[in-house]
Parts: structure tokens; C-alpha cells; sequence
């Protein structure tokens, strides 16, 4: 067990500290929940055979990763039970998942509950325009969709999110807060949000008055003066 959450750990802190260092795109293949024994896994890396050219004549091909938007949630523990050298590859190749999510959650990050039931995906390093139809939170219970929340419903305006280089952000990173059943965080207009993970259902909901308080009184330093 300890050799595969040890490469499953590395292979996300390698990946997430690279994107913070630089500010770069993300490329996640992998989110294992809090307790290290459920693995949401990118399953469909298809290698690309692209043939490259110099000057209109063929000089060979280059092999690249492709990744497709089909995502696995295996038992880390029940693979190493089957196999004590097990690793990522043979974890995909040799269990079964216990579902299938479909989805672009590269650039995104995946909250995995201990018992592997509830999954949030949160759009919290977008490179899309801010709109407020674009959806930037999704809640999955046992592999089924249940909510999905876009920016205008949990924004008072889109207006009021954080830019960095290449995205921007839309809640305080170091609000976030998930249990596995209830998700806590605070939007850039300082009004914390609650939500029930197994449905999805925002449980205190943002009372309109409070971002135009925050605003008024200067009590948030993330809104723009």
C-alpha cells in the first residue's frame, strides 16, 4: 500500500507544484481522496503518432500523449491486495472501477470523499473567460452527476473574480474545506458558501446584502476598490 500512495502522492505533487511555481496550464492524471484509498484516475491516455515534416519532406514521428476526458475510481487497497507491487499502470490495467466519470477535469481539481462516494470538481484554475454561464462546479455521487453550479449563480458579478497570468480565480483558495460530506469555501466577494456533498445542494445560500456590505465597509480586500 505504501508504494503506491507513495507514487500516486509524488506524481500529484510533482504535477500541482509545477503549476504553481510558473503559473502553468495543469495536467492532472490523477486525485486520491484525503484518506489515500480511493484514486480518481485519467484512464485514457492515448499515445499520438504525429508525423513531422521539414520543409515538405517526412523526417519521422513524434509520440505524444492525448488525453481523453474518461476518468476511473479504483480501491488503491483492493489492488494491492491482488498485487503487493502494484503501481499506476498496473492499477488501471488489472482492477476494475468502481465507475466511470466523463469529463475535462485536468485542469481542474477533484475532491475524492474517504469512501470514494461523493467527488466535487472544482473549476479552480480556469483559462476560460469569466461568463456567468460557465459552469465551475460539479458534484458526483456513486458516478452519477447531481449539481452543477455555473459563475453567474454563485457570483454576484463576474466581474468580481481574481486574475493571475493565465486564469482566474473565483474563490479564496484558502477557504476551501471538504469533509466528504459538506464543501466550505468563500467566494472573491468574501460571502462563504456550504454545500451537501452528496447532493450538491447549497445549504446556505448567499444572502445579497452581504457583498454589497463587504463592499461598502472595505471588509473585503479581494473585491476591486
Amino acid at each position: 500500500m505504501r508504494r503506491i500512495l507513495f507514487n500516486l502522492l509524488v506524481a500529484g505533487a510533482l504535477l500541482s507544484g509545477l503549476s504553481a511555481m510558473a503559473d502553468n496550464p495543469r495536467h492532472n492524471v490523477v486525485f486520491i481522496s484525503e484518506n489515500g484509498r480511493y484514486v480518481l484516475l485519467n484512464v485514457h491516455l492515448a499515445i499520438e503518432r504525429v508525423p513531422i515534416f521539414e520543409n515538405g519532406r517526412y523526417v519521422g514521428v513524434m509520440r505524444s500523449k492525448r488525453q481523453e476526458p474518461d476518468w476511473g475510481l479504483f480501491d488503491a487497497q483492493a489492488a494491492k491486495a491482488l498485487d503487493p507491487s502494484n503501481d499506476l499502470e498496473t492499477l488501471m490495467a488489472g482492477s476494475a472501477p468502481f465507475y466511470m466519470l466523463r469529463g475535462d477535469f485536468a485542469s481542474k481539481t477533484a475532491l475524492v470523499s474517504d469512501d470514494g462516494t461523493s467527488i466535487v470538481v472544482i473549476d479552480d484554475f480556469s483559462e476560460a473567460l469569466p461568463d456567468t454561464d460557465l459552469e465551475v462546479l460539479h458534484f458526483y455521487d456513486a458516478g452519477r452527476l447531481v449539481a452543477t453550479y455555473r459563475l453567474g449563480e454563485l457570483l454576484g458579478s463576474v466581474e468580481n473574480v481574481q486574475y493571475t497570468s493565465s486564469h482566474f480565480l473565483w474563490f479564496l483558495s484558502d477557504s476551501l474545506s471538504f469533509d466528504g460530506e459538506t464543501l466550505l469555501l468563500t467566494t472573491t466577494e468574501c460571502v462563504p458558501l456550504e454545500f451537501a456533498a452528496s447532493r450538491g445542494v447549497m445549504s446556505i445560500a448567499p444572502p445579497s446584502t452581504t457583498i454589497e456590505a463587504a463592499h461598502s465597509q472595505g471588509d473585503c480586500p479581494a473585491l476591486p476598490r
